[in-house]
């Protein structure tokens, strides 16, 4: 079903009509037309300064599309989130919250041009911890993703799509670059859910190494976690070093957002991902 800006520019008066019954109809309109608005919606938005009426285009924008990628989140937990493919493509599907327009398959390709860049080395290195180090040096230093050093807590921090545009995050998001490249590279790369502080674990056989994502990637031992748990009044437990399963990060990630919109005031975007995460975790418990 196909509109025009003539149509929607029009629908939106309406929409102040004091006649319940041509607010209604016009609901119904948006509903019928569905996602083909969105393009139109967000172009509005966009040439809007804050204010009253872009907040109410975010709002409508929002309530057309959360149905679309709440069912595309079930679909993906209904194959389930056991391998780093399908969580990358969980996160994906949580972007276009951020950004209901957005290509996501532009941000796949650059994870699969960054593995290529990256490829030819790793092949070469004679060891497994020289491909390790590798891989850290092109993302940390080549590449120079970082951690935030300030607003922590803002959304764009966590958002895996923008922290592959600015090449800042948080923890996890930075340790999810790495461990996406190497699901690309065939690399024992994991996550590992420490509490305040997510780490990277590279094992294989012979080795288990702990990284600092926050620290260019830095090697980091059990001694200086624990110190860093106890100072933060948490008492270290061997649990808080297993690697974590896809579907717990999955629900850090969206934890993060959350915390993140709650600093924010954003009750809108706050009550979209509460609805993702009970999903998840009704997903989990089955």
């Amino acid at each position: 079903m196909t509109t025009t800006k003539t149509e929607i520019e029009s629908l939106l008066f309406l929409l102040e009509d004091p006649d319940p019954f041509v607010r209604d109809s016009v609901k119904k309109r948006f509903d019928d037309l569905g996602e083909n608005c969105i393009p139109i919606l967000d172009e509005m938005q966009s040439g809007l300064r804050s204010g009253k009426q872009k907040d109410s285009l975010r709002q409508l924008i929002r309530q057309i599309t959360f149905a679309g990628i709440e069912q595309e989140f079930i679909n993906i937990l209904e194959g389930g989130v056991k391998t780093p493919k399908q969580l990358e493509e969980a996160l994906f599907v949580i972007s276009r919250l951020e950004n209901p327009t957005l290509r996501t398959e532009i941000y796949t390709r650059a994870l699969d041009r960054m593995a290529d860049d990256v490829d030819y080395r790793i092949r070469y290195a004679v060891t497994p911890k020289e491909q390790m180090q590798i891989l850290l040096t092109y993302v940390f230093r080549e590449k120079d993703y970082q951690g935030c050093t300030d607003d922590y807590l803002n959304p764009r921090h966590t958002y895996l799509h923008t922290v592959i545009d600015a090449h800042i995050g948080i923890p996890l998001t930075l340790s999810l670059i790495v461990i996406f490249l190497a699901r690309r590279l065939a690399l024992p790369f994991h996550g590992v859910n420490m509490p305040l502080h997510f780490l990277l674990r590279f094992q294989n056989e012979s080795e288990s190494i702990l990284i600092d994502p926050f620290n260019k990637g830095g090697i980091v031992s059990v001694d200086q976690c624990y110190s860093f748990l106890k100072n933060s009044g948490i008492t270290p437990d061997h649990e808080h070093f297993r690697i974590a399963s896809e579907q717990e990060m999955l629900v850090r990630f969206i934890r993060n957002l959350i915390n993140g919109y709650d600093q924010q005031k954003d009750d809108l975007q706050k009550d979209d991902l509460n609805k993702l995460l009970s999903i998840l975790e009704a997903f989990s418990v089955e």
